[in-house]
């Protein structure tokens, strides 16, 4: 349920904030968005209310930060890295101190 969230998130943004459909339809934020929200609400901490909404949240900080990336990674024709999920779940999870209401999954 939160990778098709996710990427339904993040296409959503990504037609917001981008004036252009072939900008959308040709890089994939779909994919960086369920990587995000995946990994923050039911990988990296318990999947309750708190981790979903900042799950949410991160999600559009990762399309943002994408379209951001965008402009550097345009010169070389990549459009598959996923830098920019991976950055914002890494930044969350190493923050999550901070965040009382996110329970970190316990490994034993």
């Amino acid at each position: 349920v939160t990778t098709w969230l996710g990427s339904v998130i993040a296409v959503g943004s990504a037609i917001l904030l981008s004036p252009v459909w072939s900008d959308v339809s040709l890089k994939i934020y779909a994919l960086q968005g369920a990587i995000t929200l995946s990994s923050v609400s039911g990988t990296f901490f318990v999947l309750n209310v708190y981790s979903g909404i900042v799950g949410i949240l991160a999600v559009f900080c990762t399309t943002y930060m994408a379209m951001g990336l965008s402009v550097l990674f345009d010169l070389i024709a990549n459009h598959s890295l996923a830098i920019s999920a991976y950055f914002v779940s890494i930044s969350i999870y190493m923050t999550a101190g901070m965040f009382e209401s996110l329970i970190p999954v316990e490994l034993i």
